[in-house]
């Protein structure tokens, strides 16, 4: 008889987004029930990141801030990786309520992505802006910006579920302990006509929580089986964000300044996914799955800001840490072996 192992995390690391981790990391295996099982996984990754728009701002006759010339959304893609082993709890040492094939396992992912963006922007009334809220009159109208993004995230987890069996459809509760981090490096680099405007960030963030899931199998042939598998992870999450930037234009004269600020939340992230097994032998699974999530914290960089009476301060508000909702994508396939007792 086969048990089911279905289990994710979440981490932004989105994240966020997030792990915004923008982002989990899930997986399934299928295990014998008994003995020790190993699962590995490879996935395709799609990750939404908040917006991003740091650098010149746009000003009026009146001297308010009409935002920034330039604004990227920014969507990484790369590769994830998630394993884990598993094994099942002997039966009549734990409560017949828990249901049947209970089982812990302990599970790990790292994932990585990037992408690189770039933007042209004509402003008639641009404004200079730096991290920590600094500005000063622009000189060009004219702006042409490269986003360059880098995305990793790792996760670890402490998994237990158990089966439920109606008719043919087998039912899989589960719960997990889940701990994180993701981070997000970005560097922003923005041209005018006299002068080029460079920052460098990382946005980095921390999750623990628990996460609930509930999965539902059923066989279509003896060796090919369907799954549909929910997920909500309830997370502390813990952001920190650093960064600098200069600006020089092209007759010696630069300005460099930095951020150095932290933030708190707690982010609520569901998921699902299907995926076929095929079992090709009593102790071996082959799967192919996809699914999606939904971040609701991702953290991201809240442009610098002023205000028409802090225009002739030079001093406006400093770049700060907000959050945003994102979704992710996934698709990928892993294989899971049982070694019987």
């Amino acid at each position: 008889m086969r048990v089911r192992w279905l289990q994710g995390v979440a981490v932004v690391m989105a994240l966020s987004p997030a792990m915004a981790f923008a982002q989990t990391l899930p997986t399934s295996a299928t295990a014998a029930s008994s003995g020790v099982h190993v699962w590995l996984d490879g996935s395709y990754r799609s990750i939404n990141l908040p917006a991003f728009s740091l650098g010149a701002h746009t000003t009026d006759g009146t001297f308010s801030d009409l935002g920034p010339v330039q604004g990227f959304k920014p969507r990484v893609t790369g590769e994830g990786i998630n394993g884990g082993i598993g094994f099942v709890v002997p039966d009549g040492i734990l409560p017949a309520a828990l249901g049947s094939n209970v089982r812990i396992g302990l599970t790990g992912a790292y994932v990585q992505a990037d992408a690189k963006q770039t933007a042209f922007a004509v402003s008639p009334g641009p404004v200079l802006m730096w991290l920590d809220g600094t500005l000063f009159f622009g000189c060009g109208c004219e702006f042409s910006s490269e986003l360059v993004t880098k995305y990793s995230g790792w996760r670890v987890g402490l998994n237990a579920a158990s089966d439920i069996h109606t008719a043919t459809v087998t039912w899989t509760p589960s719960i997990e302990i889940i701990g994180g981090s993701a981070r997000t490096r970005q560097t922003l680099t923005q041209f005018d006509s006299s002068q080029i405007y460079v920052s460098q960030t990382r946005l980095s963030w921390t999750d623990l929580g628990l996460k609930f899931g509930l999965g539902a199998t059923m066989p279509i042939t003896s060796m090919l089986e369907f799954g549909v598998t929910g997920t909500i992870a309830i997370v502390h999450r813990r952001a920190h964000l650093r960064g600098n930037d200069f600006l020089d234009d092209f007759g010696g004269a630069d300005l460099g300044t930095s951020i150095d600020t932290s933030a708190r939340t707690w982010a609520v992230v569901p998921g699902g996914q299907v995926q076929l097994v095929f079992s090709p032998a009593p102790q071996l699974q082959i799967r192919a799955f996809g699914g999606l999530e939904w971040d609701s914290r991702v953290p991201g960089i809240v442009s610098p800001h002023f205000t028409p009476a802090q225009f002739f301060t030079f001093a406006g508000d400093p770049a700060g840490i907000g959050f945003s909702g994102q979704a992710s994508y996934f698709a990928g396939g892993g294989f899971s072996y049982t070694f019987h007792r």
